[in-house]
């Protein structure tokens, strides 16, 4: 009865937590939302409308009798009304995969068109039910723009805002080493997490862990910056849960690159060393995001969640008794005394960091 009860209680807290923890950024800032939270709906985010035309900068009106949301930023307007299929675009029709909604007295608007629609570039990692929206570096004007309209991003090679095309000089870049997807960089923690502490969007980094030094050509004293996505407090039989993302590296020398990456044990039994010596995680572990769930004393277990769309319950009881709780739900057989807990994660703190895509680090000259 108590392995049921943990299990059933590790089932609604990641499935709650999934059902409504999608993360906002906007030029890698997280957008706080107050009182409503984003949401999918047939594949389409839906955020607070207030919430983010602020963020990205456009003045905002609301028609409550004609229930119309007008933004303009720039000379560009756009019309929404709830409901409707179709939205307005500085005078033209434009289909919409989703209507902006009234969901408990909050209008909720669909992010991707609002984003591109002011000029922005929006990209989602469902692994990290993150959604990127990047405002610099992208040009609003006619001459940015391709034949449909949409702005195109500035070739901005050096990271600096200024088009490569118009600055002078523009530095070459080699390639030097290149770490594929599915690989996994061992690390240690650098500051203090925990499930009750620690809040959505806060960043920390994570030191290379390598008794050689060296590491698929990543130096020792190579660094990665991650934020916190999901930070949820112990309640009752539910366990604290703590999810991490992360985006940057950064080498001894100072020189970075952006990354894509995910929380996975290092004990996770998928993962395999290759003929080098560097870990890759094979089979399953090559989609799961990792969390951490509080139970017992200590840091908790991380536990692994089948691919980025685990806002159903069918899915996630899938992940826990799909073989992915053969860390967790073992030590849970092993031991009866453990019981929910929140998550805490001390400095020294070792896990691995799953590459959700090609990282290739380059020499300047």
């Amino acid at each position: 009865m108590k392995k049921t009860t943990l299990m059933l209680a590790l089932i609604a807290s990641i499935g709650a937590a999934n059902a409504q923890d999608i993360g906002v950024t906007v030029d890698g800032r997280p957008v706080r939302f107050n009182g409503a939270e984003p949401t999918m709906k047939n594949n389409s985010v839906l955020v607070p409308m207030r919430a983010i035309f602020e963020e990205l900068g456009a003045d905002l009106k609301w028609n409550q009798a004609r229930q119309e949301v007008t933004a303009n930023k720039d000379g560009k307007v756009i019309r929404l009304v709830i409901g409707q299929r179709f939205a307005d675009v500085d005078g033209k029709s434009v289909e919409l995969t989703t209507p902006a909604v009234n969901e408990n007295g909050s209008t909720m608007v669909p992010l991707r068109f609002v984003s591109e629609a002011l000029g922005a570039q929006v990209r989602w990692n469902p692994n990290r039910m993150m959604v990127m929206v990047r405002t610099e570096g992208y040009q609003t004007g006619n001459n940015g723009k391709d034949d449909s309209g949409r702005a195109q991003p500035i070739r901005d090679r050096n990271n600096n805002g200024v088009d490569d095309r118009t600055e002078k000089p523009v530095k070459s870049r080699d390639a030097i080493a290149t770490l594929f997807k599915s690989t996994v960089i061992p690390v240690k923690l650098d500051q203090e997490l925990s499930s009750n502490e620690s809040r959505v969007g806060d960043k920390f980094t994570a030191s290379l862990d390598s008794t050689t030094g060296v590491y698929g050509n990543l130096p020792g004293g190579t660094k990665i910056e991650g934020r916190v996505v999901t930070a949820k407090r112990q309640d009752g039989t539910e366990p604290g849960m703590l999810e991490l993302s992360f985006d940057r590296i950064v080498l001894p020398n100072g020189q970075s690159e952006e990354m894509s990456g995910t929380l996975i044990d290092l004990k996770d039994k998928g993962i395999k060393p290759d003929a080098d010596g560097r870990l890759v995680a094979t089979g399953k572990s090559k989609d799961n995001r990792g969390v951490y769930a509080g139970y017992g004393a200590g840091a908790g277990l991380i536990v692994g969640l089948l691919g980025g769309n685990t806002t159903t319950k069918g899915n996630v009881t899938k992940a826990l008794l799909g073989g992915l709780l053969g860390l967790g739900a073992g030590e849970l057989e092993r031991s009866q005394s453990r019981k929910p807990s929140n998550v805490s994660l001390k400095p020294g703190a070792q896990f691995g960091v799953r590459l959700d895509e090609d990282l290739t680090l380059y020499r300047d000259r």
